[in-house]
């Protein structure tokens, strides 16, 4: 097979395909966020603070009481965080008096997201239980 008739057969049909094809790849990539100065850090051992509602509640205990957290963003804005910067938290519902299962949620500064909560869950206990 000659090389020429394959690439110079239906050479202008070719060209415009092929810009197509890259102006889509461009519109994806762009949609995606992913820039080449994306940056990740790892923050480990972060205490987890148990929120409540303000109504009254039983004096609780989370175990594991930490949590590692890796938060993804800007490089520029990934150096400049501290650990006072991550806050790790769970929730607790109104009404709560026993054990429990719930999930870890953590605020990062505006401009960065959360990668990856370990552990995902944990549990909640009375003060005092077994």
């Amino acid at each position: 097979m000659l090389l020429r008739p394959l690439i110079l057969d239906h050479f202008w049909l070719k060209l415009i395909s092929l810009v197509l094809a890259s102006l889509i790849w461009l519109t994806v990539k762009s949609s995606l966020g992913t820039s080449g100065d994306e940056s990740r850090l790892t923050f480990n051992n972060r205490p987890i603070m148990l929120m409540t509602d303000g109504g009254e509640q039983v004096a609780m205990v989370a175990r594991p009481n930490v949590a590692n957290i890796t938060v993804r963003g800007p490089a520029a804005l990934i150096e400049e965080l501290t650990e006072k910067d991550i806050h790790v938290y769970v929730r607790l519902p109104a009404g709560l008096q026993g054990a429990s299962e719930l999930p870890v949620h953590a605020h990062v500064p505006s401009g960065t997201k959360v990668a990856m909560v370990a552990p995902v869950v944990v549990s909640v206990k009375p003060i005092g239980a077994p």
